[in-house]
């Protein structure tokens, strides 16, 4: 039965977040000053809930790299640069 009333458009899907961290931090050269540079954000406010994002992104780039040397230069440099929530 047909109202005369037009359908509503489709809304699209959005876009999957990223999982884990860039891998330009991932391969960096300096692995410890690319997290400092990734989590320099104050805690307060919307940057809390950013930089949490971001840890949380450091703990899945750890738990998929998979090999414990990797992992644990990963949660090294983010202790090292003082983000014991890392």
């Amino acid at each position: 039965m047909s109202t005369g009333v037009p359908a509503a458009p489709k809304k699209a899907a959005p876009a999957a977040a990223r999982q884990g961290l860039p891998t330009a931090i991932l391969e960096a050269a300096d692995l410890r000053e690319a997290l400092v540079h990734c989590l320099r954000i104050s805690g307060e406010g919307d940057a809390g809930r950013e930089l949490q994002l971001r840890c949380a992104q450091l703990m899945v780039s750890a738990c998929a790299l998979g090999t414990f040397g990797c992992v644990a230069d990963l949660i090294a440099a983010g202790l090292a640069c003082g983000h014991v929530e890392s």
